[in-house]
């Protein structure tokens, strides 16, 4: 009897990329979705694979090379970020803009033939409120039903616990909330599929709009933590005793 060898294929690690989708807009018969994407690797970002809901989309037209002197000054160290916009033009007529006008829209940078991080919302990343109803009706609103609040420190397991969410809840269920612990604004929209926050902002940021969501706090040692608070509050002005016990109490 021959010997058959069965050789387990490993996964295809995500190729390095960043990036926002903040432009959502609809021209007659085309949906236009704009933002911008970089690439960490050798090769850069090719084309997207576009996604409404669980549906990906085909047949649309990608400009690319827009400039984008904000990204350049977030990211002085990659030359690409000079031109890193982009638009998306996206056939769809009347009906398929009804159809779809729920889904989530999902933009997967692909480079070299591998998928990229996700891009962040900046906008809401749906047609619903591009999309006339033809008819009104009294259906109620959808809100989300958000499960779970994740807030960490960076280098305390909490990036990585990301990965884990997203392979529970998906893409769609999982919005990052890319604000830091000092600021309190809220994201402009939260999708209703939206099931877990997750991010490094300020605990009990949500608990007004969510009283009930359990929370998840990655901490390093408490102590580090407040530390490490404390010096980013007074490291832009210090002193010789800036960092006591005096001043770290107070």
């Amino acid at each position: 009897m021959e010997k058959v060898e069965i050789v387990q294929k490993e996964p295809t690690q995500l190729a390095a990329t960043t990036g926002f989708l903040d432009q959502v807009a609809i021209e007659n018969e085309t949906v236009c979705l704009s933002g911008w994407v970089l690439s960490f690797e050798p090769e850069s970002v090719t084309t997207f694979k576009v996604l409404f809901g669980s549906q990906q989309l085909i047949g649309f037209e990608l400009t690319q090379g827009l400039p984008s002197p904000g990204v350049k000054r977030a990211h002085p160290n990659i030359s690409a970020a000079n031109n890193a916009r982009f638009i998306i033009r996206l056939p769809m007529n009347k009906q398929q803009q009804q159809q779809f006008k729920d889904a989530l829209i999902i933009l997967i940078p692909l480079v070299a033939d591998r998928e990229g991080e996700p891009l962040l919302n900046a906008v809401n990343p749906a047609l619903s409120a591009l999309v006339k109803t033809p008819e009104a009706n009294n259906l109620p609103i959808q809100t989300p039903q958000v499960e779970l609040i994740s807030v960490h420190v960076p280098k305390a397991a909490g990036t990585a616990f990301r990965q884990v969410l997203l392979q529970v809840y998906g893409t769609q269920g999982v919005l990052t909330d890319k604000t830091n612990m000092f600021e309190d604004n809220m994201p402009a929209t939260i999708h209703w599929q939206t099931k877990v926050i997750e991010g490094h902002f300020r605990a009990g940021k949500y608990d007004k709009l969510f009283p009930q969501t359990k929370r998840i706090t990655w901490l390093r040692e408490p102590i580090h933590r407040l530390i490490s608070d404390y010096c980013f509050r007074h490291i832009s002005n210090p002193t010789k005793d800036y960092l006591n016990k005096q001043g770290l109490l107070k």
